[in-house]
């Protein structure tokens, strides 16, 4: 009963971010929360605070922002102290300057009594690093900028910790 209530709060909160509101992912985490993106771009790293958090994700809504998902597949496993759920998605998106988006995924996320502790974000990222590159030739600064937080390393202490 408590998994399935659990994958219809995470597939719910997906269709929150295809409708433009990020923030309901931001209220999910925790207050010691890790966010962690792969790869080297404007939306790779490791942010281990909330105001990193929801600064990444701003940025993530300018530049992606007509993003859809569609949640292919909701695993999830564990207590509801030390549930981990995995999350397969397809993206899909289209930017008036250059052009259509498309990429492919996993979220694999640490939840506590409901809490986002930690979050993962998997994904093919040739095909985001190409679409940064075309919205950073018409002219988009902010697809080059610098990550926000740590570069993306291998899981640290800390992510291990609580994955």
């Amino acid at each position: 009963m408590y998994r399935r209530m659990v994958k219809r709060r995470i597939t719910k909160t997906f269709d929150e971010v295809s409708a433009g509101n990020y923030q309901a992912v931001v209220e999910r985490f925790g207050t010691q929360p890790v966010h962690w993106f792969a790869g080297d771009h404007a939306l790779g790293g490791t942010r281990d605070n909330l105001p990193d958090i929801e600064t990444w994700y701003a940025r993530w809504a300018r530049l992606l922002p007509d993003l859809a998902f569609d949640v292919t597949d909701v695993m999830v496993a564990g207590p509801p102290w030390r549930m981990k759920v995995a999350v397969e998605w397809v993206q899909t998106g289209e930017a008036d300057r250059v052009g259509a988006y498309r990429n492919t995924g996993v979220h694999i996320i640490q939840l506590r009594w409901t809490r986002t502790v930690s979050q993962r974000v998997h994904c093919d990222t040739a095909a985001l690093a190409d679409y940064l590159h075309r919205l950073r030739a018409s002219g988009v600064r902010e697809a080059s900028a610098d990550p926000i937080g740590a570069a993306p390393t291998p899981l640290t202490q800390r992510q291990r910790e609580v994955s």
